[in-house]
């Protein structure tokens, strides 16, 4: 399983998505793998590793609820991608709980209570996303192993990062994430610090965000 995860995650983060949040939309809540359904924003896919469920392209904004994007109690292969997520400041812009097998790439998530949060979640990727402006950033929860998280740009966040789990990467072919609050050094100009960020183990920590803020985004 890991290895059909680590496969998925060769794609390359440069290549953008679809425009950011093309479309606004309610909340989408998906419990169970039969509730993968156009009316759950899936744009496309089957739910095989060959041929994922796509959820895509969603502008997700405004308060008053929990979740902007919540996906419980899943095994099919899915990715969530392009979408945009912004003032939220009391709620939970994508949260996965008991799922395997997903894959979050190229979102834009501002101004938000939590930007990501994995509660026993296994064999997810997290790569080429902007969290930015939150009060946190990424959460992996107790019970929650063998994902990947890197690649991202994490801005101005009070709590960058938290992991309670176990064998999750922070870091993937040499390349970690971006933090704003990272100190380190970079003395041979390779663009990765000489030294780990620490709040979670990302042992090669981008100097320069792999993703910009769009300017509509940006505080």
């Amino acid at each position: 399983m890991r290895q059909c995860v680590l496969a998925i995650a060769l794609v390359s983060i440069g290549v953008a998505a679809l425009a950011y949040g093309a479309t606004t939309r309610e909340p989408i809540y998906i419990f169970g793998d039969e509730a993968f359904t156009p009316a759950n924003g899936v744009v496309a896919g089957g739910g095989t590793a060959d041929d994922p469920y796509i959820i895509e392209g969603w502008n997700i904004e405004g308060a008053g609820y929990d979740y902007a994007i919540h996906i419980s109690n899943t095994t099919a292969h899915f990715i969530i991608r392009g979408c945009r997520i912004r003032r939220h400041p009391l709620g939970t812009a994508v949260r996965l709980t008991a799922v395997e097998n997903g894959r979050i790439e190229n979102l834009v998530i501002t101004g938000v209570k939590t930007a990501l949060q994995l509660v026993a979640v296994r064999n997810t990727v997290i790569t080429g996303n902007v969290l930015a402006y939150s009060q946190y950033g990424v959460v992996v929860s107790i019970g929650s192993a063998d994902n990947l998280v890197y690649g991202n740009s994490i801005i101005d966040c009070q709590i960058p990062a938290r992991d309670e789990g176990r064998n999750n990467s922070w870091y993937y072919g040499g390349r970690g994430n971006y933090w704003s609050d990272y100190r380190g050094q970079d003395k041979i100009g390779d663009g990765i610090g000489d030294t780990p960020y620490r709040i979670v183990l990302d042992r090669y920590p981008l100097l320069d965000p792999p993703v910009e803020v769009p300017a509509e985004s940006r505080q």
